[in-house]
């Protein structure tokens, strides 16, 4: 007897087997308990199921953002964890002005009119020259 759903079920069955009188007072409030008590079963078994569909749809969500993250900011964690297909000459360390983490910013936006934005604080980030950076 582990879930409340067995344990309503069991008092159920145990409520009909001593075969309470309910036209008594105390047989009527323990008939009533026992209606509330599988009212609740089966609405936390709904909830039960709702939370892992929702669980299921934000843990897909979680996989798609992952990987818009990693189609916008181009290399994922992952790449930069094995280090495989990602060259540190290609890039530059930026800290961020906001928020002081830093940022690798490809060598060649540099000098460019590019815009970059934090990931971390979603601060604007003007690239002038090859290592210096102007703030919006």
């Amino acid at each position: 007897m582990n879930s409340v759903n067995e344990k309503v079920s069991y008092l159920k069955g145990l409520v009909h087997g001593l075969n309470i009188n309910e036209n008594t007072n105390e047989g009527k409030a323990i008939v009533e308990i026992v209606k509330i008590l599988d009212a609740i079963s089966d609405e936390l078994n709904e909830t039960k199921k709702s939370y892992v569909d929702l669980k299921e749809y934000i843990e897909q969500i979680d996989s798609d953002l992952t990987n818009v993250e990693d189609e916008i900011y181009g290399l994922s964690d992952e790449l930069l964890d094995e280090g495989s297909e990602y060259d540190e000459e290609n890039f530059e360390e930026v800290k961020c002005p906001s928020c002081d983490e830093s940022v690798y910013i490809d060598k060649s936006l540099f000098g460019s009119s590019e815009h970059i934005e934090c990931p971390n604080c979603r601060y604007g980030i003007v690239l002038n020259s090859s290592s210096s950076v102007k703030t919006e």
